[in-house]
């Protein structure tokens, strides 16, 4: 999250505003994902974006709500269990599978 306001505080510098031509009064801040959560984090507490786009927000409080309810779920746990399936969860080589296969119907 602090990268979030340092990004904007950096955009809203006199000197950057100047040298990239920036109107710091047209700010639009956008995110993806964790970046989403980063972007939402820092609009609540700054009221100056002109805009705030979030595609597919984390809500990063609501996993940590699932994963309290799990049953013995703890980060070194969670952790673990990603490192021994790292190899089946790699999605780089699911891309050749993914790019043969039709995706939208065909019209």
């Amino acid at each position: 999250m602090e990268d979030a306001d340092a990004a904007v505080a950096f955009a809203r510098r006199p000197d950057i505003t100047e040298k990239f031509s920036i109107d710091a009064r047209r700010i639009v801040l956008g995110g993806h994902s964790m970046g989403g959560f980063a972007t939402a984090a820092h609009a609540r507490a700054d009221e100056r974006p002109l805009g705030v786009i979030l595609l597919d927000a984390w809500n990063v409080g609501a996993t940590g709500d699932e994963l309290g309810k799990a049953s013995g779920a703890v980060p070194s746990g969670i952790a673990d269990e990603i490192v021994a399936h790292r190899a089946a969860w790699n999605l780089l080589p699911w891309a050749a599978d993914i790019t043969a296969s039709r995706l939208l119907p065909k019209s």
